[in-house]
């Protein structure tokens, strides 16, 4: 299977990225996906610590997700979370 670039240094992706947006308070819900950005490891983990300081919250949910991602992206990383 052909690996295809991180978006950022051209080492091998291991995890895609996108955003979901969704109104609050509004009926019917409308939301809008952006388009996956591919990611290794080493480069998302930069680009979530850049937000540390700026976007608190932000900074800590995609940590969150991150820390719960390691691995999956190697075979049967993630067997053990099912």
């Amino acid at each position: 299977m052909e690996t295809k670039p991180c978006s950022r240094c051209l080492r091998p992706a291991s995890l895609s990225f996108y955003l979901l947006l969704s109104t609050v308070g509004v009926r019917p819900r409308v939301q809008q996906s952006s388009k996956s950005v591919l990611f290794c490891h080493r480069c998302l983990e930069s680009l979530i610590d850049s937000l540390a300081d700026a976007q608190p919250e932000i900074h800590s949910q995609l940590a969150g997700s991150f820390s719960r991602m390691r691995g999956c992206s190697e075979p049967h990383g993630c067997e053990g979370d099912k």
